[in-house]
């Protein structure tokens, strides 16, 4: 999506996602304390969630804001809105269900567990078998780039690989003694936590699947995920904390005193608002991913009456003039 906005130096702000940072907040899933928990990235915690949660463990968030949840107690998937309402998303075809990744048109998958398969759920909550080959105690799902389900399986300490239609093969197996959390930083490499034995380790696997020891956690761990910034959360279940760790894997504690957490995750980033010249003018564009996206502009930040670009179609120009006030433009999530 794009559009075209003429004379260049009258757009003066992009107010877009450049603060992504700052206002990501990290999710946790504590087992034993049947709660979910919300931290800032500068370290300041409160509890998101402490109802209609037994023994929770994997968490995945739409591109509307809700998190998922699955009860690993009661074999149900809970849905929560983004001010923390609860209610039941799926309760059937679940046994101890882990890990959650949502694909790119909003289906659930569900690593279960207890029945070594991987469900499939759509937006509706309708349940189906996606996998039953090539899964072995499924812990923890992730989606490439591409639409391929990774699932880390436990009993088998091998990492499967799943297209769209459900075919599977085997994406590594060495390295590896039972895979927990999985997680994909921005270059298309895949970690995973190996920490079926103590000490563990976080494994880095390039997209070829080719692996090396990312660091080694000296604890049994679970969850995985990455900021926008690249820093890398292990949920550290053995010690009830939570790291995190550089790209070159210096790891600092970032949370303590928790409840044997589980799994962990951010919320979705908001698409970036670009700019470019093209001749006399600019041209403001975003991810074409971000369907539920708008432009909105105002001419006074002090008082802002922000209002959806009515030129915010594929090019389409729009004539203004040197004497117009400038504008400022934001994308703002439709829900």
């Amino acid at each position: 999506m794009k559009t075209y906005i003429q004379n260049l130096f009258i757009v003066l702000a992009l107010l877009a996602a450049s603060t992504n940072a700052l206002a990501e907040t990290l999710y946790v899933t504590e087992y034993s304390a049947n709660t979910i928990e919300k931290f800032t990235l500068d370290g300041i915690r409160s509890v998101f969630a402490n109802t209609n949660l037994n023994h929770p463990t994997g968490l995945a968030f739409d591109n509307a804001g809700n998190l998922y949840v699955a009860n690993e107690g009661d074999n149900t998937i809970v849905k929560f809105t983004p001010s923390g309402i609860g209610s039941v998303f799926a309760n059937t075809n679940l046994s101890q269900p882990q890990g959650l990744a949502f694909d790119s048109t909003g289906n659930l998958y569900v690593a279960n567990y207890g029945s070594n398969t991987i469900v499939k759920l759509t937006p509706g909550g309708v349940g189906s078998v996606f996998a039953s080959t090539n899964v072995s105690n499924p812990f923890g799902l992730a989606f490439d780039s591409t639409g391929n389900l990774y699932v880390a399986n436990i009993q088998s300490s091998t990492i499967a690989k799943f297209t769209s239609g459900g075919v599977g093969t085997v994406f590594a197996q060495t390295n590896l003694n039972g895979p927990f959390g999985l997680a994909f930083d921005d270059a298309g490499n895949l970690f995973a936590y190996s920490s079926a034995n103590f000490p563990g380790t976080i494994v880095k696997f390039t997209p070829g699947g080719v692996g090396s020891s990312f660091v080694n956690t000296a604890t049994t761990g679970r969850g995985l995920a990455f900021d926008s910034t690249g820093i890398l959360y292990a949920a550290d279940s053995g010690n009830s904390r939570i790291l995190k760790y550089t790209p070159a894997g210096v790891g600092t504690v970032f949370a303590s005193n928790m409840n044997f957490p589980q799994f962990i995750a951010f919320p979705p980033r908001s698409p970036s608002l670009n700019i470019a010249p093209f001749g006399n003018r600019s041209v403001l564009f975003w991810p074409t991913s971000a369907t539920n996206y708008v432009l909105q502009s105002t001419t006074n930040l002090a008082s802002p009456n922000w209002v959806t670009a009515s030129d915010a179609v594929p090019v389409i120009a729009v004539t203004v003039t040197n004497t117009l006030p400038a504008r400022f433009f934001r994308l703002q999530q439709q829900q």
